[in-house]
């Protein structure tokens, strides 16, 4: 039956309906370039060792978005479960 259907929550649908708005409002035309910024993805095996790396990737991004990845294996994330306990 139609009713018996999980519609879901009011606001939910809001919000999408705001974000999606805004979305549409976007123009790429209107970017100046001057105000453009790099944003940069690092991904390092130890982060916490890679502080060069960090220090030369924060410089390069200007004020743009910097974020730090790390991968786990499943072996990796044996290891530091076993050495949080």
């Amino acid at each position: 039956p139609i009713g018996d259907g999980d519609w879901g929550d009011v606001t939910q649908s809001l919000i999408f309906h705001q974000v999606r708005k805004f979305l549409l409002r976007l123009d790429g035309s209107k970017l100046d370039q001057k105000f453009w910024r790099p944003h940069i993805l690092v991904v390092a095996k130890n982060p916490r060792c890679q502080y060069r790396l960090l220090h030369f990737a924060n410089n390069l991004k200007k004020g743009g978005l910097l974020v730090l990845g790390s991968v786990l294996t499943p072996q990796l994330k044996m290891i530091q479960a076993a050495a949080s306990l």
